[in-house]
């Protein structure tokens, strides 16, 4: 697959949930070191690197109100989210992206007993690939801070992990992750503060706008106030509908909504 079309459909996402990037940066980011200690071939990991960029596109079909919602989904909820990964590969199977690597899309969600999604697969049923990239995408997931959850300590996400080896994943993977994962130093790639910060601004207006029909309204003049204050983003298209955040210019993007709102105020 062509880096622009990955990265186009990442920024797609990155606009809806500025968490998701981050998450998958980091989760591409732990598949590849347990993907070499298990000596996968150079074309192996590539695949995985390709996989694990686009295993999440799908969710930018998801409604705001069950992609974005802090906290637990419903029963009726869960079910459209899972849609996610068939969306997902419907998505992409057309481009360039190689079979092995759409594998780890489209089989990411299942569980090593059975019980995952979408196709109730088990055990090497799973592709390889797709099993490596269960447990680093679940591993970044228990160390991650949302606004909702707080974050597991590394060695709480291992006992975690060790508990449902054999379940839900892998075993032997498993412990080549904790192994390797118990190797490296910290590598701080998540989203920057400020991006955490448009999140909270984010979710403010969940509930009162689950379908952004009001967004303009309000959340673009909180994130005013914001830039205001920090001055270390833009934002470039005040559409409810293109909603696209670009760093380090935020001086000419103030310029331009004080210019508007004085047109407004007129």
């Amino acid at each position: 697959m062509k880096e622009n079309v990955t990265d186009t459909l990442l920024r797609v996402l990155e606009y809806r949930d500025v968490y998701t990037r981050g998450h998958t940066d980091r989760g591409v980011f732990y598949a590849l070191k347990i993907g070499e200690n298990m000596r996968l071939s150079t074309k192996e990991l590539e695949y995985l690197r390709m996989g694990g960029m686009v295993h999440d596109v799908g969710k930018t079909a998801i409604p705001d109100v069950i992609l974005l919602k802090p906290g637990k989904l419903t029963k009726e909820e869960f079910e459209i989210m899972k849609l996610h990964v068939s969306l997902g590969y419907e998505l992409v199977k057309g481009s360039e992206i190689p079979k092995e690597a759409l594998d780890v899309l489209l089989y990411h969600q299942e569980k090593y007993d059975g019980t995952g999604y979408p196709f109730g697969l088990r055990g090497e049923q799973i592709p390889l690939l797709a099993r490596i990239y269960t447990v680093a995408d679940s591993f970044e997931a228990m160390t991650s801070r949302r606004i909702y959850k707080k974050a597991k300590s590394w060695e709480q996400a291992f006992k975690e992990m060790e508990e449902l080896a054999s379940t839900h994943f892998d075993p032997d993977v498993v412990s080549y992750a904790i192994r390797t994962l118990q190797s490296l130093k910290y590598v701080e790639i998540s989203p920057s503060h400020v991006n955490q910060e448009i999140e909270k601004i984010r979710w403010s207006f969940q509930y009162m706008d689950p379908t952004g029909a009001i967004r303009g309204d309000l959340f673009l003049p909180a994130l005013k106030v914001f830039m205001e204050q920090k001055d270390s983003f833009c934002l470039c298209d005040q559409s409810p509908k293109i909603l696209t955040f670009i760093p380090n210019n935020g001086n000419l993007l103030l310029e331009l909504f004080h210019t508007q709102t004085h047109k407004q105020k007129l």
